[in-house]
């Protein structure tokens, strides 16, 4: 009974009635930009305008995590004046534009909270939607289009060959279900299927010739993305869906990394470093071919039409694409 005071009872009614009061949160991103603001010697409101926005940068790119109301907060801290008006539509678009690059979930959903609106959201080259921002590159039936304005009721889309393209966020919405609507009866075709013809069957292959039939023309229409493919596939339950002929994948930058449609992806430091060497060796180096290797501790192994790396075939014409578009 040592631990306890003189009054025993006194102690327990104490340790009753202690509620454990919840955690408070923390917002470092507000007190490191707050204290940028505070402390700066006022000498030059350039210099702080700049060092301001930096600062709330740097700290979306190293991952900090953001409150609801952290944008905010720090919109009240002469926002107006350094945040970015020459970026996108809104003020502080470009830090949208990083949250996402950099996956900052937290950031994006605090500017989404000061702005009042939700995500605009895609499906991409995986499963879990992406959030439509700008400079992100959409695929939009069988082309890619460059993501040029975000507003609260539409997005606005430029080609690389100059066109422009407008869909209005219903639209999308739209889009997206429709994909999941096709996605969710076919499953219910092939889980119908299963139960009434035995696997190996004739009955069977002329129903997976079907499907492979449905599956060809959404994804020659830009309709189906790799993870869909795989989606069905495990829906059939092992039973294999007779592939197409093996299709390359197409390439982007997001963020630090160069994203494949399969959904893989490698460091973008790295493409750059590799690049020259893959497209030298694509023009018949042998010097190249012999030497060349791996990109990222996968294998890589240059054909005629183009570059297998790892379990990934990327064909030639997109090979000098990206190049042309990271090597200056």
């Amino acid at each position: 009974m040592s631990f306890l005071t003189d009054n025993p009872t006194t102690n327990h009614t104490n340790h009753m009635s202690t509620k454990a009061k919840p955690a408070e949160i923390v917002d470092h991103v507000y007190s490191v930009v707050r204290t940028v603001h505070r402390q700066s010697d006022g000498k030059s409101w350039r210099r702080l305008n700049a060092a301001l926005h930096r600062v709330l940068e740097a700290c979306i790119q190293c991952g900090m995590k953001f409150p609801a109301d952290t944008f905010d907060k720090i919109a009240a801290l002469g926002g107006g004046y350094w945040m970015g008006n020459s970026y996108g539509s809104r003020l502080g678009e470009g830090y949208y534009t990083d949250a996402c690059n950099f996956r900052n979930e937290s950031a994006a959903k605090s500017f989404e909270k000061w702005k009042s609106c939700g995500p605009v959201l895609w499906d991409g080259e995986t499963k879990k939607a992406e959030r439509m921002y700008v400079g992100a590159e959409v695929r939009l039936g069988n082309e890619i289009w460059k993501v040029a304005n975000v507003h609260y009721d539409r997005v606005n889309f430029l080609h690389r060959d100059g066109r422009r393209k407008t869909l209005t966020v219903e639209k999308i919405k739209e889009m997206r279900a429709e994909r999941s609507q096709w996605r969710a009866a076919l499953k219910r075709e092939i889980k119908k299927a299963r139960k009434a013809h035995a696997p190996g069957s004739p009955e069977m292959g002329e129903f997976l010739g079907v499907v492979r039939a449905k599956i060809t023309d959404r994804r020659e229409a830009g309709l189906l993305q790799h993870w869909e493919i795989e989606e069905l596939q495990q829906a059939a339950g092992g039973l294999r869906i007779p592939e197409m002929r093996k299709q390359g994948v197409t390439l982007r930058v997001h963020g630090s990394e160069v994203r494949a449609s399969n959904g893989q992806a490698v460091p973008l430091d790295e493409v750059i470093l590799v690049l020259p060497r893959i497209l030298r060796a694509l023009d018949g180096d042998v010097n190249e071919l012999r030497t060349l290797s791996h990109l990222h501790r996968h294998p890589v192994t240059i054909k005629p039409d183009g570059v297998q790396v790892g379990c990934t075939f990327v064909p030639r014409e997109e090979v000098i694409r990206i190049g042309k578009a990271l090597i200056a």
